[in-house]
C-alpha cells in the first residue's frame, strides 16, 4: 500500500474514533451527572531515508482521550437523597461488582440495607471508603451539607459523603452511567477533592452541549467520507494502471 492510502487510512480511522466519542455524547445528553469526552490525536511523521526519496510524510495516530470535566447545569428536584457537585470533585461508589468508581451521577436512593445507593445499585461511599449508611426514619429529615456531612432534624451528624478527585492520569475506563474506573490502586483513587460542595435536593446535568456536538459530527463525517474518497480514487487509479499494462503487456 503506498504512502497516500496510509495517510488517508489513518485519517478515516481518526475520524471513525471520532464520530464514535461524538455519538457516544450526544447519547448521554439527558443522562444526569455525564461528562463528554472527546479524542486527542498527535501527528506521526515518518521521515523520507532514501536519497531523492519521498519528503517526510505525517500520519494521524490516536494519543488517547480527555474528560470534560466542566459542571453541567444543577436541576432542583426536591427529593433529600439528591445530591448535586458544584466544583472539581467526584463522588466515590462501589459497583454492584465491588469496583471502586468515580462519577457526579446524584440520582440517589436508600434501599432496604439503608444504604445510599444510585439507580444502578452503586452504593455511595464516605469519605474513609465506605458505604453511606442512612437510617430509614432519617431520610425524609435528611440534611446534608456542602462539605457532606449527613445529619438527621436535631442536627446530629451521623455520616459524611465523600468528595474525590479525579485522576486521569492514571488512565480511566468507562462503565455504564457515566461511571470511570480507575487505572491504579483503588486506595488512590480515593483521593479527598480539596474543592467542590455538594447541593441537597438537586442534580447535576450532562454537560454535553448537544449544538456543538451535532456540529462537530458533520464536520467529522465530512472529513471522513473525504478520506475514504481519497482511498477509493486512489485504489480506481491503480486498478486503472494494471488493466492497462495488462492490455499492452
Amino acid at each position: 500500500m503506498d504512502t497516500i492510502s496510509h495517510v488517508s487510512l489513518s485519517l478515516a480511522r481518526a475520524m471513525q474514533v471520532n464520530l464514535e466519542t461524538t455519538a457516544a455524547n450526544l447519547g448521554n445528553v439527558s443522562t444526569p451527572g455525564y461528562k463528554a469526552e472527546h479524542p486527542s490525536f498527535e501527528s506521526l511523521i515518518h521521515k523520507g531515508d532514501s536519497p531523492g526519496g519521498q519528503s517526510s510524510v505525517s500520519f494521524v495516530s490516536l494519543r488517547g482521550g480527555y474528560v470534560d470535566e466542566r459542571s453541567g447545569g444543577i436541576v432542583t428536584t426536591g427529593n433529600p437523597t439528591d445530591l448535586a457537585i458544584t466544583g472539581d470533585a467526584w463522588f466515590g461508589y462501589r459497583t454492584p461488582e465491588g469496583q471502586i468508581a468515580l462519577g457526579r451521577d446524584g440520582r440517589l436512593v436508600v434501599n432496604q440495607d439503608g444504604a445510599l445507593v444510585t439507580a444502578s445499585g452503586a452504593s455511595v461511599l464516605t469519605a474513609d471508603g465506605e458505604p453511606v449508611a442512612i437510617p430509614p426514619e432519617l431520610v425524609q429529615d435528611l440534611k446534608v451539607g456542602q462539605d457532606g456531612t449527613l445529619a438527621g432534624p436535631d442536627g446530629q451528624v451521623f455520616g459524611r459523603v465523600g468528595l474525590f478527585q479525579l485522576d486521569e492520569a492514571d488512565g480511566l475506563r468507562k462503565i455504564e452511567g457515566g461511571l470511570y474506573l480507575p487505572g491504579g490502586p483503588a486506595e488512590a483513587a480515593l483521593a479527598p477533592a480539596p474543592f467542590g460542595t455538594i447541593v441537597q435536593g438537586a442534580i447535576e446535568q450532562s454537560n454535553v452541549e448537544p449544538v456543538r456536538e451535532m456540529t462537530r459530527m458533520m464536520e467529522v463525517n465530512s472529513a471522513y467520507d473525504r478520506a475514504n474518497r481519497i482511498i477509493n480514487d486512489r485504489n480506481d487509479l491503480q486498478k486503472s494502471f494494471i488493466e492497462r499494462i495488462g492490455r499492452f503487456g
